[in-house]
């Protein structure tokens, strides 16, 4: 997973991160959900573009930010 993430996959990006949220075989590590979350996103990666909000929106491993929120969310109802 982490090679197809290292490799540019937006999807192994977004898995590595949820295996990071889960901590099941890794350390939790709620900075790296965000990187990876956002690594997928800047490759247009609709699924976490959702997730990234829901983390600004309950403050997760970032300052609450319900503007940053919105707009990820704005993106993903976009997108359909």
């Amino acid at each position: 997973m982490n090679k197809s993430a290292s490799g540019g996959s937006a999807d192994g990006m977004f898995n590595l991160a949820r295996f990071y949220l889960s901590g099941q075989g890794a350390e939790l590590s709620f900075r790296k959900v965000a990187l990876w979350y956002t690594q997928a996103l800047d490759r247009d990666h609709t699924p976490a573009a959702y997730s990234l909000a829901i983390m600004h929106l309950n403050g997760i491993s970032t300052v609450r930010d319900c503007n940053t929120a919105v707009t990820l969310l704005k993106q993903v109802t976009e997108r359909g």
